[in-house]
């Protein structure tokens, strides 16, 4: 199993080994090129991610070309071949489907130019690092709080994507989780697509409020912060409120529906933007034939709730 790193070792040899060391020497160096290609560059953990990323690029003086495929598998790998014939030096890819991600990243590869994956990438053998949360940890954790706060019984909703490898394993670990109570059922399991995922998770809560009378549904666990936040709507215009979501990504929108006790009642907060800085440093490292650059790097991550919010205004841990 790859050897994964914790969030303190991480810190330790950033700032120690790579933030003044990289610094130091990428100094002097000359007409490095960054590239980045987004799977959505409109959302705000893309955003946040590519911040970290501009943000780092700039203190060492790299340059960074950015090319969003907006959820466009076909476009992404056109991405990929822009960049291949701009020659840059690092191609730094900001999520992602694992299948259809595994030829660009060997392309880019067999071009000699590192690769770097924000947000997944274990199994794309291409991929030389990856900056990561544990997904599937941050599934249980999840799940885990959901079960404590429905005193462990009760039917829940799911809403999950496959599609993704970060969904996936987060799904993956609430099944776990699950399958270990057994007063606690899955009643509908849906996958919500990426767009629209808001108000299709609504409209879907509003049938399943109509199907299950109220004791029949104790709350929804979704694999994205958007069906949980669309889930919360309905159920608090039907004024179902005995049922509560939960999520996973740390939005504003979804910190501030917790603060306002609407029955979104956690969500789980990442670091994009660290994410970002690190992996400009990686890639670095990788341009200069570092061989010592691990595969995967994690970040920690918290579940925010009523109980432990950031100020207003504050993402907290997921852009610091």
């Amino acid at each position: 199993m790859t050897k994964k790193i914790n969030l303190l070792l991480i810190s330790v040899l950033l700032v120690i080994g790579l933030i003044l060391g990289v610094s130091t020497i990428a100094s002097a160096e000359e007409d490095i090129t960054i590239g980045v290609v987004d799977w959505a560059a409109w959302h705000w953990w893309n955003k946040a991610a590519f911040d970290g990323i501009k943000e780092m690029a700039d203190e060492l003086g790299f340059k960074v070309t950015h090319l969003d495929s907006n959820i466009d598998h076909v476009k992404q790998g056109a991405n990929v071949d822009t960049l291949i014939t701009k020659k840059v030096d690092s191609i730094i890819f900001i999520i992602g489907d694992e299948v259809a991600m595994k030829p660009m990243a060997q392309k880019a590869r067999d071009n000699g130019i590192a690769t770097v994956f924000i947000g997944g990438g274990t199994n794309i053998l291409g991929i030389q690092c990856s900056m990561m949360s544990n997904d599937y940890e941050i599934g249980q954790d999840l799940a885990k709080w959901m079960i404590d706060k429905m005193n462990g019984k009760g039917n829940i909703i799911v809403f999950q994507n496959p599609s993704q490898d970060s969904t996936r394993s987060r799904y993956e670990g609430m099944l776990s989780v699950v399958e270990s109570n057994p007063n606690v059922k899955i009643i509908e399991d849906r996958v919500q697509e990426w767009a629209g995922d808001r108000l299709n998770a609504m409209k879907e809560m509003e049938v399943f409020l109509n199907k299950y009378p109220k004791g029949e549904i104790g709350a929804v666990w979704a694999a994205w912060d958007a069906p949980a936040y669309g889930a919360a709507e309905a159920i608090k215009a039907a004024g179902r409120e005995e049922i509560f979501s939960v999520g996973i990504n740390g939005e504003i929108a979804s910190l501030n529906a917790i603060r306002q006790g609407m029955p979104f009642k956690a969500t789980v907060a990442q670091r994009p933007k660290e994410f970002g800085r690190t992996a400009v440093e990686m890639a670095y490292r990788l341009i200069k034939g570092d061989r010592a650059v691990p595969r995967e790097i994690y970040f920690s991550h918290v579940i925010y709730h009523e109980g432990n919010l950031p100020p207003e205004g504050d993402l907290g841990i997921s852009t610091e």
